[in-house]
Order: structure tokens, then sequence, then C-alpha cells
């Protein structure tokens, strides 16, 4: 579904039939850089943010302080996929906040309607796709009115529509999980819409360079290592161990902030999820990082890239390379070392002694200790990769 809201891989825009309602005009990448914010007249046109604030100040005082409130009983849930008890809840959750306005919310919305339908194995499976569908819908309009934020002030956004059209990209693996089956067909329609919105990614990150916007340099660089961290895993183009973002809580440190992390990664068969490994992506991070995060630590510097060539851009035009057929020597070494050193990680991560005091014994997310990882640290390249992708160079 990604692909309905980013530009093609050799640049052009999709077709406007698959665009949604009102966007037909808007996608994702701006033509040129937008380098100064442009106040519009705003007798013309009313900013989404503000009509947003208006139309939930008509909503009766009991009826926001409740979706305050259950807004922060979403957040304040352990950062871990839920059992069943938590599904009851996330689907309450989910009724309560998708007729919310703002992106944060419908995105919240979202996440609680595709995590409860994913966990909620007890309930029928017409019930758990309807779940599902209206999950995506909220992500649709959550992304779209980002979108619509975005084009009247004219500025670069901080990655939010990106990473709400990642999120929609791994839709055709949930909908695999719930329906018991996650076939071919789902694997490269996933695969291709994430390099596709990383591509979009890479195109925002160069333009915000070259504005000098230091905020959005930031928010985007970061997306790119979590991209390059799914991609070079799910490259493998595996039915039963792939990556997808976290739910919308577990990247806020408000609460349980040892927890916070941005990826999954994914261990299912035949619709069961036999376990979910969380990952935290830094560009860079040290021992005092493994030290504070519960998750496998991945370092899109270290892990990720060859020396001399850490910026994000390398490796995601070494997997486009690659998947397109046209990859060098290089190319092909960069992206196999990318793959093998974030398998190493998690075979290291697995091997450390579960933190049983971290979550819910009831979760199929595990946290772990680190000292393997840490052991492992010094040498996070596999034996041999980095010397092929030196000398291909």
């Amino acid at each position: 579904m990604a692909a309905e809201f980013v530009t093609l891989r050799d640049g052009s825009d999709p077709t406007c039939q698959l665009l949604p309602p009102g966007q037909a005009n808007a996608p994702i990448i701006h033509p040129e850089p937008l380098l100064t914010p442009i106040e519009p007249d705003r007798s013309v046109l009313l900013d989404p943010r503000e009509a947003a604030r208006d139309l939930r100040h008509k909503l009766p005082i009991e009826e926001r302080v409740r979706r305050d409130q259950t807004l922060e009983r979403y957040m304040r849930m352990h950062k871990v996929l839920v059992g069943k008890a938590g599904a009851v809840q996330l689907a309450e959750i989910h009724h309560t906040l998708k007729g919310e306005f703002n992106t944060e919310r419908l995105s919240v919305a979202g996440w609680a309607a595709i995590e409860s339908a994913l966990m909620a194995t007890d309930i029928p499976l017409e019930d758990r796709l309807d779940l599902f569908q209206s999950g995506a819908t909220a992500w649709a309009k959550a992304y779209n009115h980002q979108n619509a934020t975005e084009e009247y002030r004219k500025s670069y956004d901080r990655s939010a529509s990106h990473r709400i059209a990642l999120d929609m990209a791994v839709l055709p693996l949930f909908e695999g999980i719930i329906r018991g089956n996650v076939n071919d067909e789902a694997i490269v329609k996933a695969f291709d819409d994430c390099l596709m919105v990383a591509q979009s990614n890479a195109n925002y990150l160069r333009a915000a360079r070259k504005a000098d916007d230091s905020g959005a340099m930031g928010s985007h660089i970061g997306l790119a290592y979590e991209c390059n961290t799914l991609l070079a895993h799910n490259r493998k183009y595996s039915s039963t161990w792939f990556v997808v973002p976290t739910m919308e809580r577990c990247d806020r440190g408000t609460f349980y902030r040892r927890q916070t992390h941005d990826l999954l990664v994914i261990n299912q068969r035949y619709g069961s999820i036999l376990s979910a490994t969380p990952v935290e992506v830094k560009a860079r991070g040290g021992l005092a990082d493994q030290v504070r995060y519960y998750a496998l630590l991945v370092q899109g510097k270290m892990h990720l890239s060859v020396p001399g060539k850490d910026r994000p851009e390398y490796t995601l035009h070494a997997i486009e390379a690659v998947i397109a057929g046209t990859a060098s020597e290089y190319e092909e070494a960069v992206a196999e070392a990318a793959t093998q050193s974030l398998t190493n990680l998690i075979r290291a991560y697995h091997a450390g002694r579960v933190l049983s005091r971290a979550a819910s014994k009831r979760s199929v997310t595990l946290f772990r200790g680190s000292e393997v990882v840490r052991e492992w640290h010094a040498d996070p390249w596999p034996q041999g990769m980095l010397g092929q992708a030196a000398l291909a160079a």
C-alpha cells in the first residue's frame, strides 16, 4: 500500500487513480526543494492543524477527556506485543480514537487495531480482518492529514508521513499472519513498498541537506537507518522471519524507557507469532546505549555501512542495485555484508539471557541481556566480508 503514497523507482509519480481521495496532486516528494516555509493566504486555505483543533473543541468536554485518557492508557502499556486480554483493550482503544483528527492519534488508532487483530487469535477470522481493515483506514487518514499539513506549511516533514507509509508498506505481511499464510506475493509486495518508502525518504534527506535543515536531516537520517535495517533483513524474502516497524507506543521514552525500540523481528509460522525480537536503531551508539536499552542495539554506521561510506544512502543504493540486478561486485559485497552483520547481531542477541523482569511473561516479545552482543561487538563484520567490499571498491 505504501506504493500509493510515494514516487516510483524511476522517479515518476504513481498514477492518480492509486492515490487516496484528495491526494492526486500531493505526492510525498516535492518536485523542488522547499527551502523556506511559505505562509499562504488563510482566507483561502485553512491550516489542517487548526481545522483539527476546531473540530476537537466542538466535542463535549467529557468526550475529549475520555479520548485523552484513552491515549494515555495506550502509551502506558508495556512496549511488547500483547496477549489475548490486551488485544481486547486495544480494540476498545481503537474504537475510541479512530474518530480523532490529528496524525498521532490516528496512527495510534491504526496500531491498536492492527496489533489487536494480530494477537486476538481466539476471535473469528472475519472479526480480525474487520479490525485489520479499520486499522489500515486509520493509517490512511493519518497519512492524508499529515500530508495536507505539509502541503499547507510548504516545509519538510520530520519523517512523520514516511513513517506512516512504512507502516502501511508492511500491511501485506500483517494480513498474511492474520490469515495464516504469508505468501510470496505478500513478501515481495511488502519489500518493494518498503524500498520505495526508503527511496522517498532518501530524496527528502538530500533536499534537507541542501536546505541545511538540521532538524529534518536528523529525523530522516534516523528513519533511513531503520529502513536499511528492515531492507537488509527482508531482502532474504523469508516467510517465517521478517522485520516490521514496531507499535506507536514503543518508540516513545515517556513510559518504560528501557523497553524503547524501533523495529520488531517477527518469527511466525502459519499465522502463529512464535517470537518478536525488539530492535533499537541508532546511527551511532556505544556500550552505554547497550546497557540503557533492553532491545538489540543496531548501529547504522557500524553494522550496516562500510568504513568511509557510512551515510545511509550508500547501503540503500547497494540494496537497490542488487534488487534491480545491476549491482557491481562492490555493491553486492556491501549489501551482503549488511545482511550478514545484522543476522549475526540477531543470533548473538538471541543467545543472551531472557530478562523476565522487563515485561509480561505472556508476551511473545522477549527482551534479552546484551552480554553476548557486547562480546561480539568489537568485530561486527562477517569474516572476510569487509575485505571483499574493500577489494571490490
